[in-house]
């Protein structure tokens, strides 16, 4: 996500005004009003956030930094941060998450998508998308746990770990079930030939004597899954600026001045 320049206006009118014993102090004030009016811009954003999204994710709201001005470097920024997966492919979670909203078009490649496609389970035109028999987390998402039970049980993990993939013993513990934990067997199968059926991973529970039951719980399909734009964070940010920053500016040449009169 490009970041771009957020206008601070009216900055050598406010630095003119101040008393001349402050005036050499003058990097410094603004470095600290800089700071203060990023930390404002990121406290609103986090506020749109709720807003603007459905159940927002934790790390979603805490996806944003300040980085600092100083008297040598004018200039403060509300970063995003990042959360770097493990494995071949590097993410920027937030951005990744956010861009689509604030930009418009469609998402990029989940990282679960990147690893099915590369042991050929999803075509290389398409895309997953939650089926009916999904686990869904409190946040309206695919739950990570299935993802990752899923990812373990088609052998896309290279690494090793508490993310290795299963062995055979456990998919064959999974079809069995347990009757002591109360846990019906059952088995994950990609879909490749349509047939009338949608393609993608179906997962088949047994149910004994009764028989069984299909649900699909990734639908591939060959529509990119796209966004309107719906967050303007940056016209928003540059709001808070022009509203904020003589405030603040204001407010800590005031505290400055006070503060080198009682000297």
């Amino acid at each position: 996500m490009i970041m771009p320049k957020i206008e601070v206006k009216g900055l050598k009118e406010l630095q003119a005004g101040l008393d001349d014993l402050i005036k050499h102090r003058i990097p410094k004030i603004t470095a600290i009003a800089l700071t203060k009016t990023a930390e404002v811009v990121k406290l609103q954003s986090r506020q749109e956030m709720t807003q603007v999204f459905d159940r927002p994710t934790p790390f979603i709201l805490r996806s944003q930094y300040v980085q600092m001005a100083t008297a040598n470097n004018l200039t403060a920024s509300v970063e995003w941060k990042s959360r770097a997966g493990k494995g071949v492919r590097q993410w920027d979670a937030a951005t990744r998450t956010l861009s689509p909203h604030v930009e418009g078009g469609g998402r990029e490649l989940k990282g679960f998508e990147f690893r099915l496609r590369q042991m050929g389970i999803l075509p290389p035109d398409m895309y997953a998308m939650p089926g009916v028999g999904a686990e869904i987390d409190a946040y309206g998402n695919m739950s990570r746990g299935q993802i990752i039970q899923i990812l373990s049980y088609f052998q896309t993990f290279p690494e090793m770990g508490y993310r290795a993939n299963m062995t055979a013993k456990k998919i064959e513990r999974l079809a069995k079930g347990s009757k002591r934990k109360g846990q019906r067997g059952f088995v994950y199968f990609v879909k490749r030939n349509s047939g009338g059926v949608p393609l993608g991973i179906y997962r088949r529970t047994s149910f004994g004597a009764w028989g069984s039951a299909i649900k699909p719980i990734l639908i591939f399909t060959p529509r990119q899954p796209g966004y309107r734009r719906r967050w303007d964070v940056f016209a928003n940010a540059q709001k808070v600026v022009d509203k904020e920053f003589p405030k603040i500016f204001k407010q800590v040449a005031d505290e400055t001045l006070a503060y080198w009169q009682k000297k």
